[in-house]
């Protein structure tokens, strides 16, 4: 997913990533810059074990880690984040 002219007006570092993107999460985070920009914590809402086992094999070898899991949610935080 190619970043719109909106995104370049956020700031690099930000506090939530909300995505429920009904079945294309693991897609949107993948193409999603967290090398440049760096929300502090990621919600993600997935009900499918895979994807799900995909993302946070994905954004653990990307610094972060799950901080909270209640059914379909899972929110990840950054390890680095102040806090």
């Amino acid at each position: 997913i190619p970043e719109c002219g909106l995104i370049n007006s956020v700031d690099k570092e930000f506090d939530l990533l909300s995505i429920d993107a009904e079945g294309s999460d693991f897609k949107i985070i993948k193409s999603f810059s967290l090398e440049k920009y760096k929300p502090n914590i990621i919600l993600v809402e997935c009900g499918n074990y895979t994807v799900k086992n995909n993302i946070y094999k994905y954004l653990s070898r990307r610094n972060y880690s799950v901080v909270y899991q209640r059914k379909q949610n899972l929110f990840f935080r950054r390890i680095n984040a102040e806090g």
